[in-house]
């Protein structure tokens, strides 16, 4: 037939308790007598059973080293007691949980955000417990570090220059800038974010440097170089006299930094014809005369359109002068 139990403590008081450790506990069973009729018990039947009951682990452990920019080597200290120690699974919040059981480990952490650490302890009798820490692994992102120079080019015609800052991610700028392109004296530092500064004297290529800092300490470095460029220079006199008598002869504007031959250069008479006209810059001068004669004085009209050696751009020149004689 069936038989059915309760337990009682060695009192016979039935209770609900959860004791760590051996205890005793008397047994007593019915017997059932099943029948289509009717069922009634038969005859009681008493034992004592001895019962192990294990305690839940305490899972517990220490984290350092938990906040920083990337890669972040947190260390683990597994700080469960060694009564309870059996499985240790770690769940870092990525990836699927894994099994380590040393005392202590590092972990590496390399992408930005945060992360909630679970440890989960298994005893041999087969209790589990977790933990997790209320403190997360934090991995800070670095900043990008980026500027531009404006204007673009700069020319030594311009008294000064800014550099634009195009950095994401910093809080904080360190500019330094040098007499040379190899950084090797520094002229000046900014901590602005935009600083301006005076343009070099003198043509050539200067080194610039910017160190930027994010809120959590992170930092990135970048360096430049500032390409100073010449200016194209064009000066038009306004009057000549071709008296040959070897002072000022010839109308010849005169021209720095510009490619030599792609010129567009033409003068005109009062009744806009053409007196002369050059492409490059090796014949540029106008000794007075139009078709082997002397040119009557008066007034004249010039044009010249010169391209940059620096920057490759083009400047038109237009205006007057007179022709003495």
């Amino acid at each position: 037939g069936t038989q059915s139990f309760t337990a009682f403590n060695e009192q016979e008081r039935q209770t609900i308790i959860q004791p760590v450790g051996t205890q005793n506990y008397i047994i007593k069973g019915i017997e059932m007598i099943n029948h289509p009729l009717c069922t009634a018990p038969q005859d009681s039947l008493h034992g004592i059973a001895t019962v192990q009951m294990n305690p839940n682990p305490k899972p517990h452990y220490e984290l350092t080293r938990n906040d920083s920019c990337i890669p972040v080597q947190a260390q683990f200290v597994n700080t469960t007691p060694i009564e309870f120690l059996g499985t240790s699974t770690w769940d870092f919040g990525i990836g699927s949980p894994v099994v380590n059981n040393e005392s202590q480990f590092q972990k590496t952490f390399d992408i930005p955000r945060s992360y909630q650490v679970t440890l989960t302890v298994e005893t041999p009798f087969g209790c589990i417990a977790s933990y997790t820490d209320p403190k997360t692994v934090n991995v800070r992102p670095f900043p990008t570090a980026d500027f531009r120079f404006y204007p673009d080019p700069v020319t030594i015609a311009s008294k000064t220059f800014q550099i634009r800052n195009r950095s994401t991610g910093g809080s904080t700028f360190d500019w330094k800038i040098f007499d040379d392109r190899l950084g090797t004296n520094e002229v000046a530092s900014y901590t602005s974010e935009n600083p301006i500064h005076p343009t070099p004297k003198l043509e050539g290529e200067y080194l610039i440097s910017l160190t930027t800092t994010s809120l959590y300490g992170c930092t990135d470095y970048k360096e430049k170089i500032l390409t100073v460029l010449g200016e194209m220079l064009v000066n038009v006199p306004n009057t000549f006299t071709p008296n040959d008598d070897g002072i000022n002869d010839e109308f010849a504007p005169v021209v720095f930094g510009a490619v030599e031959d792609e010129i567009i250069y033409q003068i005109y008479n009062r009744w806009g014809e053409l007196v002369f006209e050059s492409t490059s810059l090796k014949r540029i001068s106008w000794d007075g005369t139009y078709k082997g004669q002397p040119a009557k004085s008066g007034q004249y009209a010039y044009k010249l359109i010169v391209k940059s050696i620096y920057n490759d751009q083009s400047e038109e020149h237009s205006g007057y002068f007179n022709l003495m004689r």
